[in-house]
């Protein structure tokens, strides 16, 4: 998966179909992240719709 949370190994997210598999790889393991951070997702991926 994309993303990596290990100190000196972060990587961010690149762009929109890297993220949903990220959060599809989540699913997985019984993590649904809430729209609280969806919406925080979208904005460091640079998204203008979040309201």
């Amino acid at each position: 998966m994309g993303a990596h949370t290990e100190e000196g190994n972060k990587r961010f997210l690149q762009d929109y179909n890297e993220a949903v598999e990220w959060i599809n790889g989540l699913i997985a393991f019984g993590i649904r992240p809430g729209l609280e951070r969806i919406e925080l997702l979208m904005e460091r991926l640079g998204s203008r719709s979040v309201s």
